[in-house]
Formats: C-alpha cells, structure tokens, sequence
C-alpha cells in the first residue's frame, strides 16, 4: 500500500526495496500495452488512467473503455491474465 501511495503523491512509480528506475523502463517498453477503463470507474477515472498509459511512450497502447465491468473481467480470464478457479 505504501508503494501506492507513494504513487499517488508522485506519479513515480517507486517500490520499497528496489533501487531501478521504474519509470524509464516504461518508458523504454516498446511492446503492445493494452489499457482496459471502466466507465465511470472511481478507483481509476480517466485522468488517472491518462497519466499511467501516458507513461508508455515507445508502446503500442490500445485503449479500450467498457461500459460493462463483467464483460471486461470475462475478457481478462479469457486471455488468460487470471487463473481461471477450479471446481
């Protein structure tokens, strides 16, 4: 939490315990980066969204808003960028 907070404050991304600069290596990041925003999101309005997405800027950023929160959780299981639950 500390580490977000930090963020919050700075918009520099900053881990306790690591020394590297986070920033310049999103910056330097030159592969795809998918933003998925949520409409009318209060955890991450579209200004705060902005300025993370804003930091990619040798990336191929692919924006896309939903106006449906379970068709964007669905799609991120479905890519597999969550582990699906076993039964």
């Amino acid at each position: 939490m500390q580490d977000w907070r930090a963020l919050a404050k700075t918009n520099r991304y900053q881990a306790n315990g690591f020394s590297d600069d986070l920033d310049c290596g999103i910056a330097q990041y030159s592969g795809p980066v998918l933003s998925l925003s949520l409409a009318d999101d209060p955890f991450a309005p579209p200004a705060s969204v902005d300025a993370v997405v804003d930091k990619f800027i040798a990336a191929s950023v692919s924006n896309v808003l939903s106006m449906n929160r379970h068709w964007v959780i669905a799609r991120i299981i479905f890519a597999g960028c969550v582990p699906r639950r076993r039964q």
